[in-house]
């Protein structure tokens, strides 16, 4: 009975053991592999292919690149930080070559390479490179009549001439589009705000000013301005927010009219309030906006209406209308 029981514990143990057998070997080839698999990610390759003996900078065997762990290339850290090496679509153009091109005469003045000659320059000649300088500001944003004005300036000074050289014809045309932009820039009438101020105030109404011009440009920051200088000279200020569009255009001047109310309190001038903002919220129409104000001005003694606009571009003719 004895020997029947031994015989039977030892047949249990031996089949325990080759059963696990193959666990264990399996546990082993996993622990294997996820040794391997981490010298791989962390970027050792000890063990894993034979160390690369770099020749030279950025290069190793070809019997090493050929290994499917290996790396496609180890770079020269001699060129790390420095934007330069033999990367594809890195090139950095120097400043020698920008100047160089600069110098040559692109953009604008480049359209009128082809009248370069001994010729007598005509209308004919000249007619093309002038609609194709029109749409080139027009396409900058310039209003159509502008661009227009400044086209037929530049024609009326090439006309009739003989240009050489092209440094000759980017020069007149530079010239002549300086003019042009200076006679369309200044003013028809004087610049005398403070004396018209008073004209208004005098024939019992306010004087109106509008600010207008792209989004951003500092309508609503150069309209604060203009109301403090106008304070220093003794003059009450309404400021109509007539931007109804842009989130936020009625608390910025809300907050200009507290700082300039701080610096100017009501006692330094007999009790007057000397800024005081007119809003009619968002969404409304800006013209009845404006229109209002003028009359609260007239009614509450105002010197002068300061008119903030919504942004809009300047060759917008029904916009600009609209102001």
């Amino acid at each position: 009975m004895k020997k029947q029981f031994a015989r039977t514990l030892k047949n249990l143990q031996i089949r325990n053991e080759v059963l696990r057998k193959p666990l264990r070997l399996k546990r082993q080839r996993v622990q294997s592999l996820l040794k391997r698999a981490k010298k791989i990610v962390c970027g050792t390759y000890q063990d894993v292919i034979p160390r690369a003996s770099i020749t030279h900078p950025g290069m190793i065997r070809e019997q090493e690149l050929s290994h499917p762990c290996a790396p496609d290339f180890l770079p020269d850290q001699s060129q790390i930080g420095t934007l330069s090496g033999n990367l594809r679509g890195m090139d950095v153009q120097n400043e020698k070559e920008s100047n160089d091109k600069k110098s040559s005469g692109g953009g604008v003045f480049s359209m009128f390479r082809g009248l370069v000659g001994g010729k007598t320059l005509s209308e004919a000649d000249i007619e093309p490179v002038l609609e194709k300088l029109k749409d080139h500001l027009i396409g900058k944003n310039v209003a159509s009549e502008i661009a227009t004005k400044l086209c037929q300036s530049v024609g009326k000074k090439l006309e009739g001439k003989v240009v050489g050289t092209f440094e000759g014809v980017s020069t007149t045309v530079r010239n002549t589009l300086t003019e042009s932009l200076v006679q369309l820039l200044t003013p028809k009438r004087r610049l005398d705000v403070l004396r018209d101020v008073v004209e208004a105030k005098t024939s019992g109404r306010p004087y109106t000013m509008a600010f207008c011009g792209v989004n951003g440009v500092g309508k609503s920051t150069n309209l604060a301005k203009i109301s403090f200088w106008l304070i220093e000279n003794n003059f009450r200020v309404l400021i109509a927010a007539c931007d109804t569009f842009r989130a936020g255009a009625v608390e910025q001047l809300r907050t200009h009219m507290h700082h300039l109310n701080a610096l100017h309190p009501p006692e330094n001038h007999k009790g007057r309030t000397m800024v005081q903002l007119y809003e009619q919220g968002y969404g409304k129409d800006a013209a009845e906006i404006a229109r209002h104000a003028i009359e609260f001005a007239r009614k509450n003694d105002f010197d002068v209406v300061l008119i903030d606009t919504a942004g809009r571009m300047q060759d917008n003719e029904p916009l600009m209308r609209a102001c």
